[in-house]
């Protein structure tokens, strides 16, 4: 219910730099542990790689970041 209200709250923000500002104070101000929430994002991530590869692969905003992965790896090839 609270966690539902908050996620709406966030779905409704305008634009998504607006929506990352929110999560990100939301998580300053509850002092919520952002290792614990990357953790939680990573195991979704590892679930859900499938479906997800796509939509990262074709996001242009975190190229950067798919490409820095990518040279720590070794490549595509080289991370599983």
């Amino acid at each position: 219910p609270n966690r539902d209200k908050q996620k709406q709250l966030w779905i409704n923000c305008p634009d998504s730099n607006s929506r990352a500002t929110a999560v990100y104070r939301f998580l300053l101000e509850k002092e919520i542990s952002k290792a614990i929430v990357a953790q939680k994002f990573a195991k979704y991530l590892v679930d859900n790689k499938t479906s997800i590869k796509e939509i990262l692969l074709e996001d242009p905003s975190i190229k950067h970041l798919v490409e820095a992965i990518y040279h720590v790896t070794g490549g595509e090839d080289g991370a599983s």
